[in-house]
């Protein structure tokens, strides 16, 4: 697992993250149909709306890497919700993870299961973030940027649990693993 520690503005931790992305010549499998193109433009309009540090994030990392930012937060919003057209031969855990508490005799427990396919330990990372305006935290992700789990300075815990959608239901929004990112 990886280790980033993070610190400055959004904008200074995206271009921070897209030098380590550069670095390590990532290349991302950035397919999407029509559908998802739509939905994670229009997404990625009100992620910019109600999370515009978040989006200050990914524009440093488009501008480092080269990315169109458009296209990547599209792709990005697409994630936990709209990526059904994998690759019929990978893993269906590559969707998504579950998380569970639960409270018993004044104590909280807490519980993770990481339903991602071994080829994505080496990209799993545990980052340290510390904004110049915000919490301190731990984000816990397969992905960037966008979480699976994590806590904050406050003690706060916050974990995403997917559920396969029925895509004709799904409308444009912020998805879990965003959400995660902007309880922390």
């Amino acid at each position: 697992m990886y280790h980033p520690r993070f610190k400055g503005s959004h904008y200074e931790m995206g271009q921070k993250f897209g030098r380590i992305i550069k670095n390590a010549k990532v290349v991302f499998p950035i397919a999407l149909d029509e559908f998802q193109l739509n939905y994670g433009i229009e997404s990625g309009r009100l992620l910019k709306k109600h999370f515009p540090e978040v989006t200050e994030e990914i524009r440093g990392v488009t501008e480092v890497t080269g990315i169109d930012n458009e296209l990547f937060t599209a792709w990005m919003m697409c994630m936990g919700c709209c990526l059904y057209n994998i690759d019929e031969e990978a893993n269906i855990e590559t969707r998504g993870c579950t998380a569970f508490c639960f409270e018993e005799n004044g104590k909280v427990f807490y519980g993770r299961d990481n339903d991602l396919p071994p080829y994505f330990k080496k990209g799993s990372k545990s980052i340290f973030y510390k904004p110049e305006k915000g919490n301190d935290f731990i984000l816990n992700t397969s992905s960037f940027i966008n979480g699976e789990e994590g806590i904050n300075n406050h003690g706060l815990s916050v974990a995403m649990t997917f559920v396969m959608p029925k895509i004709d239901e799904i409308k444009p929004g912020i998805n879990s693993i965003f959400i995660v990112r902007y309880l922390l």
